[in-house]
């Protein structure tokens, strides 16, 4: 029964895993203050999603890990796992508020212009020059979702694209990346004038070799 609490009596008497000692009231104290910042934050976080908006960063999460490593394994396994739920939640319910966000934003536009339309589509019916400046131009219906919501929370430097770890080294679960990388593709190509916001294209050809008669008209 004695051993059962060994772990505990370390903590009060401020023994960490490598067997320093410490002021264990102050240990204690300290953990009970950033347990009660990290409990703000997520009911802060549970708030936000409830409202249908994206929550700020849990920063509380990480300084309670870092801590909880320094404790008998009792404690600690117990502090990380309730770090990892509380960000799992979290992590889940952004990705749901930002499913909803772009179906709401984009997801008309994008399918009345688009789907089944050439050439996204092997489909008689084309694209419209005028619906694909407004999907895919800079400031247009992909980029603009992009800029608010994603960007923030997207590393671009890799390839592909992917969301970057939140608290925990955790992925967040969000919108497929995919489509604004090609949009981004997409803008570089056919978007060369007026800050990316005009569709322009152009192409040269060059004749390489000729049949002599040809010239002749």
């Amino acid at each position: 029964m004695d051993d059962r609490f060994a772990a505990l009596r370390e903590v009060i008497a401020g023994r960490t895993d490598g067997g320093q000692s410490g002021g264990g009231t102050m240990q204690i104290a300290s953990l009970l203050t950033m347990l009660n910042e990290y409990y703000t934050q997520l009911t802060i976080a549970d708030s936000a999603l409830a409202a249908g908006t994206l929550p700020a960063r849990i920063t509380a999460a990480d300084k309670l890990q870092l801590e909880a490593a320094k404790l008998p394994a009792p404690l600690k396994n117990i502090l990380l796992d309730l770090t990892k739920q509380g960000t799992r939640k979290i992590n889940a319910g952004t990705g749901d508020v930002l499913n909803t966000q772009m179906e709401a934003m984009m997801g008309d536009d994008c399918r009345d212009a688009i789907d089944g339309r050439y050439p996204f589509a092997d489909s008689p019916q084309e694209v419209s020059a005028e619906d694909f400046n407004r999907i895919f131009a800079s400031g247009g219906v992909l980029d603009a979702f992009w800029s608010k919501q994603l960007a923030p929370l997207v590393d671009t430097a890799s390839d592909p694209w992917r969301y970057k770890p939140t608290e925990g080294n955790m992925t967040l679960q969000g919108p497929d990346l995919t489509p604004f990388q090609q949009a981004k593709q997409i803008r570089s190509v056919f978007f060369n004038s007026e800050g990316g916001k005009k569709f322009s294209w152009s192409m040269q050809i060059s004749v390489v070799d000729m049949d002599p008669a040809s010239r002749n008209w």
